[in-house]
């Protein structure tokens, strides 16, 4: 028989707050998977993606708009490649 394939994937993140309005960003994720390969053989894949970041709270009146940028690094055994990641959120009071 063949053996049983398994995935993992953890993750976890820091926020560390430098101001009221300023935000450092720590996130990690890490997949861990099995695969059987062309001979039927399980091999084991590592992804591993460090995302550090920040954001900033602009506040209008009653609204908070909060751009952020991370620039997310993935590694596996056979390549290690930088994205960027732009994300913007609009905090209403209701």
């Amino acid at each position: 028989g063949k053996a049983p394939l398994y995935f993992y994937n953890i993750g976890a993140s820091l926020i560390y707050l430098a101001n009221e309005k300023y935000n450092f960003m720590l996130e990690l994720s890490d997949k861990i998977n099995a695969d059987f390969d062309t001979n039927g053989d399980v091999v084991y894949e590592n992804e591993l993606i460090i995302n550090p970041g920040f954001r900033y709270a602009i506040d209008i009146e009653s609204l908070q708009i909060v751009p952020g940028i991370g620039l997310p690094i993935r590694i596996t055994e056979n390549d290690t490649n930088t994205g960027f990641f732009f994300y913007l959120s609009f905090e209403h009071p209701f």
